[in-house]
């Protein structure tokens, strides 16, 4: 369990890149009107580039919808152990 819960935690720091797909540009821009800056102004400039600058980046990253705008996220769903309460288990699995 607790090499699970470390691999788990490492799994939920991981960045993948930002980047800006041809099919979600619109979907940016949209968002863009609907924030207040300096996020508006962030993803604005996203849209328009296509691109993430390091300076936007670190904008986008801290909204958590704008952010699964930009890149590829990655949590766990689900875990499983032991079947009952208070029983060791001897797998642990995590998805």
């Amino acid at each position: 369990m607790v090499t699970l819960a470390r691999a788990l935690q490492r799994v939920g720091e991981l960045r993948f890149p930002a980047k800006v797909l041809p099919e979600s540009r619109e979907g940016i821009a949209l968002q863009a009107l609907r924030e207040k800056p300096p996020l508006s102004t962030a993803l604005d400039h996203a849209a328009k580039e296509g691109a993430v600058s390091p300076q936007d980046d670190a904008v986008i990253g801290k909204d958590r919808l704008a952010n699964a705008q930009v890149r590829t996220t990655c949590v766990t769903t689900m875990l499983k152990a032991a079947p009952q309460d208070n029983v060791l288990p001897t797998t642990a699995q995590a998805t």
